[in-house]
């Protein structure tokens, strides 16, 4: 989910539907990735958010990278956890974990959100 960036994310819908009388919507944020190595690779990511809660997920989203130092106007990637070189070289991978965690922690869909790290510093 990218909800600022330069990437290539973006907002689809909006899906719309009617629960006890309430119109409710979701945005839809799709993102792909894929290797330019690895050419059989591709992924395809879609997440959706109620519209009521967009606001405040977006502020919380937003306060997690910049309690972790990270320029938000570069964007937060998943392929530059772990690189030195990529995204914001002014913080240390570890804390960029930490910030991916956090952000990880602001799913409500607790059963599907998860993060699995083992670095080895050896």
């Amino acid at each position: 989910m990218l909800l600022r960036g330069a990437g290539e994310a973006r907002a689809v819908g909006p899906l719309c539907s009617k629960q006890k009388g309430v119109m409710l919507m979701l945005l839809a944020f799709v993102d792909e990735t894929s290797d330019t190595k690895f050419k059989d690779y591709f992924g395809l990511c879609c997440a959706t958010i109620n519209s009521n809660f967009y606001r405040q997920i977006k502020d919380d989203f937003q306060r997690a990278l910049k309690r972790g130092g990270w320029n938000t106007d570069i964007e937060f990637k998943g392929s530059y956890l772990f690189s030195a070189l990529s995204g914001d070289t002014n913080v240390p991978i570890e804390k960029r974990i930490e910030i991916a965690s956090d952000i990880l922690a602001l799913n409500t869909a607790k059963r599907n959100a998860r993060v699995k790290f083992n670095v080895n510093s050896g």
